[in-house]
């Protein structure tokens, strides 16, 4: 109910907005009391309940933040860090009630399979040269740390023919954010430099899903901040997330 009032509040910006608003944030408000109750006691019975709301909570996230005019957390480095944060809270749900979750008919949310379109040369070239960056970079870093970024970057790959097979789709967006592994959100908190040059990257898929009215300018306002944070040596590493996204 939440996320519809919210909907409507962009679709009718003229009629009624103020009050839509107002009613997505009551609705949500209501919503996270309940789901905090049941947080701690997690089972079959309402493992897909809980799942559907988190990932809903994370959609309502990015579209308050562009749709709610007098949001104090409108798009930006740290409101995204914060979705993120947000994202992996889904992999506390379903770890609890993962094995059920994997034989329900929730089994094709889990299912990575490509669906069919291809990766353009340019996007493929950009996430290999993340990889090898990744090597580079790694020999600097713990053994955890260097294999969180890892696992990141291989996500986005795995990830990333959704996005070209239906550029509105967030499966990449929602898939990227609830598989971020702890130690590569801490680094973004932290502000690494690796680990924004990574979520630069995370901007290009946002940018071509902004079409998605959950979605909007969040890449662009972004990557905006990530360039002007990164340092000229850092920079020179985001040059295909620059000429997709701000040029």
């Amino acid at each position: 109910l939440a996320i519809s009032a919210l909907h409507l509040a962009h679709l009718r910006q003229h009629e009624r907005q103020t009050e839509w608003i107002n009613i997505a944030i009551a609705h949500k408000s209501t919503a996270l009391a309940i789901f905090s109750e049941q947080l701690h006691r997690i089972d079959e019975s309402n493992a897909r309940a809980m799942m559907s709301f988190a990932g809903i909570a994370v959609v309502f996230s990015f579209a308050s933040a562009l749709h709610c005019p007098n949001s104090v957390d409108g798009p930006s480095l740290d409101a995204l860090a914060d979705i993120l944060l947000l994202a992996r809270g889904i992999q506390t749900i379903g770890g609890q009630a993962m094995e059920f979750l994997r034989h329900s008919n929730f089994a094709p949310l889990f299912d990575v399979t490509n669906p069919g379109a291809s990766i353009p040369d340019d996007a493929l070239a950009a996430l290999d040269y993340l990889e090898s960056l990744n090597v580079e970079y790694g020999q600097r870093l713990e053994g955890d740390s260097r294999k969180s970024y890892e696992n990141t970057i291989k996500t986005m790959k795995e990830l990333a023919s959704f996005t070209y097979a239906e550029p509105t789709s967030l499966t990449l967006v929602g898939g990227w954010a609830i598989r971020a592994p702890p130690g590569f959100l801490e680094a973004l908190r932290d502000r690494e430099p690796f680990a924004l040059v990574i979520l630069a990257h995370f901007c290009v898929f946002l940018h071509i899903t902004r079409e998605n009215w959950c979605i909007g300018s969040w890449g662009r306002i972004v990557l905006r901040e990530i360039v002007q944070i990164l340092d000229a040596d850092s920079q020179r590493h985001i040059k295909w997330a620059i000429v997709q996204v701000l040029t």
